[in-house]
């Protein structure tokens, strides 16, 4: 009853819950924050906390009402994810080749450091379609319109020419990179 339920709440989240939770109870909107409470075990585990003021008719807050939603598999499975993008990532990096990717809206999402380095330009640079000056000029064409159907079609155009449709960018074959 009362703040005692705050001696349950981990020591790193702690400050932050309790600063989230007084302002919410002054200004009065929703409150969502997801913090680590310990079990009767000891154990932490993560939850999403969502608590909802109840007004009187003239708009006062009465009661506040809360409920703890467990999140911690979640929780375990994002950081798993996590851990093997960043291994994935490690891997990328050591492979003797030079790798992009890019969403199925065309925006460039990855671009290993042997592609920086070749192109010898900032990863700024190359974001938002600036690879493009970087392509040989006589490809630049070609290759820009094959991004393009690829990225309108969500097709990936593979080596001999089958279509593969919802992977949202081409495969582009050589290495276009020439001036770079």
């Amino acid at each position: 009853m009362g703040w005692g339920w705050a001696d349950t709440i981990h020591p790193e989240d702690l400050d932050r819950v309790l600063s989230t939770g007084q302002a919410g109870l002054v200004a009065g909107p929703p409150v969502r924050q997801e913090l680590r409470c310990r079990r009767a075990d000891g154990t932490y585990r993560w939850f999403v906390n969502r608590s909802m003021p109840l007004h009187d008719d003239d708009g006062k807050i009465i009661k506040w009402y809360g409920i703890f939603f467990d999140i911690d598999e979640l929780k375990k499975t994002e950081t798993a994810l996590q851990e093997r993008e960043h291994e994935l990532l490690g891997i990328i990096e050591t492979i003797p080749s030079m790798l992009w990717s890019a969403s199925p809206t065309g925006e460039t999402t990855y671009l290993s450091q042997r592609v920086l380095g070749y192109c010898g330009a900032p990863s700024e640079e190359l974001l938002v379609r600036g690879w493009e000056r970087f392509i040989y000029p006589d490809d630049r064409e070609e290759t820009t319109k094959a991004f393009d159907r690829a990225i309108s079609s969500g097709a990936l155009r593979r080596p001999n020419n089958e279509t593969r449709p919802g992977h949202g960018y081409p495969w582009l074959g050589s290495n276009n990179f020439s001036h770079c």
